[in-house]
């Protein structure tokens, strides 16, 4: 079963670590998804955006929603010639092993090193913070 925003703040809350980013997280995570609700988010975005959560916070703040189903990973695997997103995908695995890249023309090794994660909202976070 997902645990609701509600249900996640609370936790939150009662948290020694994180109670004191909850009302900034909420803030953030609200204007990225108000904004476009397909937005990808990573723990650079969020820090960028506060002055109360560091990188690493950001990244514990978003596996847990991940965990609780609020969140879906993303993975991003660059243009080697650093021309963008060549390929996304849910897992690692769903990549091929050299693909046609459709930024620069050329030929891509997959490597496991370069791809970026990201998150994407779940239906359930978008409805719950709209409420």
């Amino acid at each position: 079963m997902t645990m609701s925003w509600e249900q996640f703040e609370a936790t939150l809350q009662r948290s020694e670590e994180f109670q004191t980013f909850v009302a900034d997280f909420r803030e953030i995570i609200g204007d990225i998804l108000a904004r476009d609700p397909d937005s990808a988010i990573d723990e650079h975005i969020i820090a960028s955006r506060s002055n109360l959560i560091d990188e690493n916070s950001a990244l514990d703040l978003l596996v847990m929603l991940e965990r609780e189903h609020l969140l879906k990973t993303l993975l991003f695997w660059p243009c080697a010639n650093g021309y963008g997103t060549s390929r996304e995908a849910s897992k690692a695995k769903d990549f091929p092993t050299f693909i046609e890249c459709d930024r620069c023309g050329e030929t891509h090794e997959f490597d496991q090193d370069c791809i970026e994660v990201r998150f994407v909202a779940s239906d359930e976070l978008v409805n719950s913070l709209r409420r």
